[in-house]
């Protein structure tokens, strides 16, 4: 018989978090996030042609490695002049006080969640 002694240091999953395949897995979620995002976005009823200020065109996936591994960041608005998006998200209220929003990252994130 054996004898097997797990040991946990503090800093364990450094490793297996910058392993490449972890980048493969993380950008394989962002990207799927960063979709399902654009698909719910705001769009209108009856489009004629896309515009460079759409909703859905400044939704963007990110990843980035800092020194505990990989992340990934779905960005809404990179451009300053995109500011309605997160209005649309965030809602906002009109002169008798109704509000108003979509939340569609919302809806993104829900449905892109584990249990």
């Amino acid at each position: 018989m054996s004898t097997f002694t797990l040991r946990l240091t503090p800093e364990w999953e450094r490793g297996f978090f910058l392993a490449p395949e972890m980048r493969d897995l993380v950008e394989l979620h962002t990207v799927t996030l960063a979709g399902a995002a654009a698909a719910d976005a705001p769009h209108p009823s009856r489009p004629t042609k896309e515009h460079w200020n759409t909703v859905r065109r400044s939704i963007t996936p990110h990843l980035a490695l800092d020194r505990d591994g990989w992340y990934g960041q779905v960005v809404v608005e990179a451009d300053a002049r995109m500011r309605h998006a997160m209005l649309l998200e965030r809602g906002w209220g009109d002169g008798q006080g109704r509000k108003y929003a979509r939340w569609y990252l919302k809806r993104a994130l829900e449905r892109q969640r584990i249990e």
